[in-house]
């Protein structure tokens, strides 16, 4: 009995390597490209900007599989009546060029202080398939310049794992 209580206890550690793998840090840029926007007002004089946009994300490493995707996002923005930020979060579809893909969360957390003079914020990945079928993970991105059309350019770093 004690034989095969140890057999089993040891094909069952030996098994959690292959099932989870180490996680990874990842970084890299991105650039927006704005699209339609609709505004509906709300209580308290808030303003809802709900927009869809497009991006394209870059990884610091060219042979990284999170290298040259691109995005279909939708964003909801609520401001207050003097333009003030209460919430800025939003959802993205990611795609490599192959057809491989990922879900993405987003929202903002900080802006205009002195540790993020712009928009920072955190990010999720979640429901990939094909080659990222099976990959989580959590970062933060920053954002930095925005050009006159409403393209903007932030940076990314992430923290990934692939079960």
């Amino acid at each position: 009995m004690r034989v095969r209580i140890t057999v089993v206890a040891a094909l069952f550690f030996l098994s959690i390597p292959a099932a989870v793998t180490a996680q990874q840090k990842t970084t890299g840029t991105y650039a927006t490209m704005p699209g339609d926007a609709d505004e509906m007002d709300l209580p308290n004089d808030q303003i809802l900007q709900q927009s869809g946009y497009r991006m394209v994300v870059f990884a610091t490493d060219p042979a990284s599989p999170l290298n040259n995707i691109s995005s279909h996002c939708t964003s909801a923005t609520v401001a207050a009546g003097d333009g003030a930020v209460v919430s800025n979060s939003g959802f993205c579809y990611n795609m490599d060029a192959a057809g491989n893909g990922y879900s993405m969360w987003w929202q903002e957390t900080e802006a205009g202080t002195s540790s993020c003079p712009t928009r920072c914020g955190q990010f999720g990945l979640y429901a990939g398939h094909g080659k990222f079928k099976g990959m989580t993970g959590m970062g933060t991105w920053r954002a930095g310049s925005v050009l006159a059309d409403g393209t903007g350019m932030g940076t990314w770093e992430l923290t990934s794992q692939k079960k």
